[in-house]
């Protein structure tokens, strides 16, 4: 096997020797973990790395992963799994204060939810939502002025979005 960087970008080469069988066999390595952002890829003898395609679509993003956690430890309170956000942080070894923004964005409109988890959507990714923008909007109890504050972040994070009255079904309305 060859693994190809590490955050130093130093690579390193195992090979098992001749009379090895290949199976059983227990390679014990070290190699330091990649910082946020960084790419390990480890590469069997005689294989190319696969690439990435080009039309790949791009990741989730971070708001919509985010909410769907949410629901999820929500969920996990709600059935009786765990008793308080405490014990859900301590299963997902998450921090409390962690699990409390998480739980702020179930404020939100339920619209406003749907149409963060349309973000989902392949041709919805191109948009970038930050997510704390997100939360100072949960923070507001009044969903009317969550609905208009949403538009006013759609419009600046993607230009391509027309700021409207609404929603039409559920779905952004683009020109």
């Amino acid at each position: 096997m060859k693994h190809d960087s590490d955050t130093t970008g130093a690579a390193a080469t195992v090979t098992p020797p001749p009379a090895a069988p290949a199976e059983g066999l227990t390679i014990t390595c070290k190699f330091s973990k990649p910082k946020r952002g960084g790419h390990v890829c480890i590469i069997e003898p005689g294989s190319e790395p696969v690439e990435k395609p080009a039309d790949a679509p791009p990741p989730v993003p971070t708001i919509v992963r985010s909410l769907v956690r949410a629901h999820s430890y929500e969920r996990l309170i709600r059935s009786g799994a765990a008793t308080s956000y405490a014990d859900v942080a301590a299963m997902v070894k998450q921090t409390t204060a962690r699990l409390s923004q998480l739980a702020m964005l179930l404020n939100l409109a339920p619209d406003v939810q749907a149409e963060i988890l349309d973000l989902a959507e392949p041709e919805n990714r191109g948009a970038t939502v930050d997510e704390k923008e997100v939360r100072k909007i949960a923070n507001e109890a009044d969903w009317e002025k969550q609905r208009k504050a949403w538009r006013e972040i759609q419009f600046k994070s993607e230009p391509t979005l027309a700021p409207t009255g609404g929603v039409a079904g559920g779905r952004r309305i683009r020109q």
